[in-house]
């Protein structure tokens, strides 16, 4: 790693990542996180403005599907974690270093390890649901409990296909101070 803190100075035209401290690019990893669940957001309303809430939604899930198969695996070999994963506990080490994951501003999730392969994963803050339940709660069913439960399958599917995630609770809910959602996820070899 380098001892840049920042990148204020002169312009260096072969400046790279390397040249920055951990703490710098652990940083600027979130602010690309955030940008990416940004984007998300952007294309939707883009699409959803264009061609209305159906197409927005069938974009939204075969894009979800398509992330899952192009991301899962490239972030699980830079973790040097082989696919299929031997059981949950990798899984969920992929999981926790993926862009929609590391955002604890975004979404806050607590793991409760059964055993290596059963987990019960709860989502105790979602930025996102809280955005709908101000401003458009007509979309919560259709991004919860169509894209979120389609998103989360395949992810499943490209870490190991014998993972099964069911969902214990799927928003809408009846007061802000519950949590937002909770997943059961077992690897059945």
């Amino acid at each position: 790693m380098g001892d840049l803190h920042d990148n204020r100075g002169e312009f260096d035209p072969n400046r790279r990542l390397e040249d920055f401290t951990s703490d710098f690019l652990a940083s600027l990893a979130m602010e690309y996180a955030r940008a990416y669940l940004a984007m998300d957001g952007f294309w939707n309303g883009a699409v959803t403005q264009k061609s209305g809430k159906d197409a927005a939604m069938d974009c939204e899930l075969l894009v979800w599907r398509r992330m899952a198969t192009y991301a899962l695996p490239k972030i699980a070999r830079l973790a040097e974690i082989e696919l299929p994963v031997r059981d949950l506990l990798e899984a969920l080490k992929v999981w926790q270093i993926t862009p929609d994951q590391v955002t604890p501003d975004i979404y806050k999730i607590e793991y409760d390890v059964k055993d290596r392969n059963h987990v019960i994963g709860t989502v105790t803050y979602c930025a996102t649901l809280e955005r709908l339940e101000k401003s458009a709660p007509d979309m919560i069913i259709p991004l919860c409990h169509r894209v979120e439960v389609d998103a989360v399958e395949a992810q499943c599917r490209v870490l190991h296909p014998g993972i099964k995630a069911t969902a214990l609770k799927l928003p809408p809910r009846s007061s802000p101070n519950e949590i937002a959602c909770q997943w059961d996820y077992r690897l059945e070899t």
